[in-house]
């Protein structure tokens, strides 16, 4: 639903359509301690909470959860040193494929 309906705000970092982050790691933080109290592993609930810690710490604590592509954006940037602009040209030309 994301790629079709949102695609166009997520591009243009518009990210104040959804449920909100805060809300989205107090769910984590629930599962996570569910987690610990049964002996489950949960590496993936990790693994997204760290990921919208990353936005929290953006600036994004009432973005939505498809602020993502924000934290993954300034990942690709970083790691290979890519041009926004190039960035931004990818990323329109892989979602007008789907």
């Amino acid at each position: 639903w994301q790629m079709e309906n949102r695609y166009k705000t997520m591009l243009s970092g518009d990210y104040e359509h959804g449920f909100a982050v805060q809300w989205m790691r107090k769910d984590l933080a629930i599962a996570l301690e569910e987690g610990k109290e049964n002996g489950s592993a949960l590496p993936l609930v990790e693994l997204v909470d760290r990921f919208y810690a990353e936005v929290q710490d953006k600036g994004g604590n009432r973005w939505d959860t498809s602020s993502l592509l924000a934290r993954l954006k300034v990942k690709i940037l970083l790691d290979i040193n890519l041009d926004t602009n190039l960035f931004m040209l990818y990323i329109s030309q892989l979602f007008s494929r789907l």
